[in-house]
């Protein structure tokens, strides 16, 4: 877009974005009235797999890992949960800065999305008229564990690192890359590496281009990125 928006996309993202551009900017305060916020229910959703069934679905993906089908895959759960009647999103929004101030925090609410709040470590890309950034966020441990990473959490690392960097090498874009390194998130630590690109000599528009490459990430998906996206839709 050409002012500043907030984007946002299903993870079967196929080329459609609800861009949220701001139609006025101000500091929101924690007194702020829950009245004030206009927020949206969507229909009902359906229950997540059972803890059974959701464990089976992961011995499998291992399965298939070793059988050499991909050599990642993130299978997620859905809890679905009533909200107390008490429940206010910007109350519960406040609270996730207050306890998560190294996250992004983000709160949107559309009739066509719904209420979403989030809180994420990782960035999947930001740009201006100038740059372009992003980062590669995967292997976790607990700060307490003095031993480091293990050689698994390196790898799945290392695989999000060499997908982002085929995505820029195919838009023959050149990068900076800071890292790996350990970064905290929480009550976690993963280790990061941080990519930026100057747009010089690139349409301005190339972010659109790298987004479609990168979204979803091995970080969120698997690798290679087309079975694990069946493997996973299938689930």
């Amino acid at each position: 877009p050409d002012k500043e928006a907030f984007l946002l996309a299903s993870f079967n993202y196929q080329n459609q974005l609800l861009a949220i551009e701001p139609t006025q900017v101000f500091t929101l305060e924690e007194e702020t009235a829950e009245s004030e916020l206009a927020w949206h229910q969507r229909e009902p959703q359906d229950e997540g797999l059972e803890k059974d069934d959701f464990k089976k679905l992961a011995r499998y993906g291992i399965e298939q890992i070793k059988a050499g089908s991909f050599d990642k895959v993130v299978a997620a759960n859905k809890k679905v949960v009533d909200l107390p009647e008490e429940f206010g999103p910007l109350s519960y929004f406040f609270n996730l800065v207050q306890h998560y101030p190294g996250a992004f925090i983000s709160l949107t609410s559309t009739p066509q999305y719904g209420t979403w709040i989030g809180a994420t470590p990782e960035l999947l890309l930001s740009f201006d008229q100038q740059s372009i950034h992003t980062e590669a966020l995967a292997g976790t441990k607990s700060p307490a564990d003095e031993e480091g990473f293990t050689e698994k959490e390196e790898q799945e690392q290392a695989l999000v690192s060499q997908y982002i960097e085929a995505c820029f090498d195919a838009l023959t874009i050149n990068y900076q890359k800071e890292g790996p390194q350990t970064t905290r998130a929480g009550k976690l630590s993963h280790i990061k590496t941080f990519y930026s690109a100057g747009l010089n000599g690139h349409d301005r528009d190339v972010w659109k281009s790298l987004l479609n490459k990168l979204h979803p990430t091995p970080a969120v998906c698997g690798y290679p990125f087309k079975i694990t996206k069946i493997f996973i839709r299938n689930e």
